[in-house]
């Protein structure tokens, strides 16, 4: 039988990576003649800064929108993440955490817009947004294990033989 499964993309190439992947096993479920939706077993969860999904220039299609976590509200700036992680550190941690950090008088960037290529601006966002990205993770999980799906892949097992 077909295995439920999640896949996590992290930021723009990892959201393309599983829009390439998604439409590929698209396409193979449409020649082997399942008719179904895609199946919920399935999951895929792109997290990446934007509030909406970028990338309109890559051919494969975005993912459904419960497939992707933007982690950044449409007003958020840099120094408002790192301000939120360092209100939330011990006094003790601060400065260990601190030091982690980009130093928010020098990222100019929008982070609306994506974390435009600097890892230490993802890695803050994501940090301080770690429960958003656990419950997007646990909202997914949840519909790969759900009776419906993985009955569904059942039968998508039992068509593809």
């Amino acid at each position: 039988m077909l295995s439920p499964f999640i896949i996590v993309g992290v930021g723009g190439s990892g959201g393309k990576t599983l829009r390439a992947i998604r439409y590929e096993l698209q396409l193979r479920l449409q020649a082997a003649g399942w008719e179904g939706s895609f199946p919920a077993a399935w999951q895929f969860l792109h997290i990446d800064t934007p509030v909406k999904q970028d990338g309109a220039e890559y051919p494969a299609p975005f993912l459904p929108s419960e497939s992707y976590k933007g982690l950044v509200a449409s007003s958020a700036t840099y120094r408002t993440v790192a301000a939120s992680i360092t209100s939330r550190t011990t006094k003790d941690n601060l400065d260990s955490v601190s030091r982690q950090l980009p130093d928010p008088s020098k990222v100019a960037i929008p982070i609306v817009a994506g974390a435009g290529q600097y890892r230490g601006v993802g890695r803050a966002i994501v940090l301080s947004r770690l429960d958003d990205v656990a419950a997007a993770a646990n909202s997914a999980i949840q519909r790969l294990k759900s009776p419906t799906a993985l009955a569904e892949l059942e039968l998508l097992s039992q068509k593809l033989g």
